[in-house]
């Protein structure tokens, strides 16, 4: 689309409640996983700055702070933007090719045009997710739909595949969608590769793999789905 001080530290990575498979994405995805985070992974007050999370791919960079402002959210058990808080892993110390695919757990504040949720760190190589004013999209040289946010906790999954890309929302049958051919190099939650558009909403789970299997993907969407419930 071109459309503090933190102590958030992550905790307890090992085998995650929720998910209806024995087996984590972790598991599931092997060495097609690139990045998971959960919020079950932080044991924090309400209100108390998240500066990092911890990426359960361990052979991947973790998420630093780039914007302070992130908090977590003891009531809704995620963390908050808050509007202004921004986490990063930086531009070519991670990178992904075609087709990848990211899994969400994410609900709206406040929902304004073009806010960012997960974007590249590249100006070149970026796959953005983003929301409208009520629908979740995507962008990848082009604008591809995910679907119409409940305005409440969603999850959804898009495979960036250039025209036959794939998009799920909170287990609808799968649309095809056509979001570009872009590449992703680095990863920022809540804000666009430019520093703007930035998210105002909530986070608790994402998940990037690099050419998952249809059996992989399909045994992640049924974890989120259990995650979700």
């Amino acid at each position: 689309m071109s459309p503090g001080f933190g102590v958030g530290v992550g905790v307890g990575i090992g085998t995650e409640s929720g998910g209806s498979s024995s087996n984590s994405p972790v598991e599931i995805l092997g060495t097609e996983g690139r990045v998971f985070i959960d919020v079950l992974d932080f044991a924090l007050g309400d209100g108390v700055a998240v500066s990092s999370w911890v990426n359960r791919f361990v052979a991947y960079p973790d998420f630093a702070e780039l914007d302070a402002g992130c908090t977590y959210d003891l009531g809704e058990d995620a963390v908050d933007s808050n509007g202004v808080g921004v986490l990063y892993i930086a531009d070519g110390t991670l990178t992904a090719t075609q087709p990848t695919t990211m899994w969400v757990l994410a609900k709206r504040l406040n929902p304004g045009a073009n806010e960012v949720l997960i974007s590249g760190d590249n100006s070149s190589d970026y796959q953005n997710i983003y929301q409208t004013i009520s629908m979740w999209s995507s962008f990848a040289g082009s604008a591809g739909t995910i679907g119409i946010s409940t305005g409440g906790w969603d999850w959804f999954r898009i495979t960036f595949e250039g025209a036959i890309s794939e998009a799920v929302l909170n287990g609808a049958a799968p649309q095809i969608v056509n979001p570009g051919t872009k590449d992703l190099s680095g990863i920022r939650l809540f804000q666009q590769f430019n520093g703007v558009s930035n998210y105002d909403g909530l986070l608790k789970v994402f998940i990037l793999a690099e050419g998952a299997s249809t059996d992989q993907v399909s045994d992640v969407d049924d974890w989120m789905v259990s995650r979700s419930a």
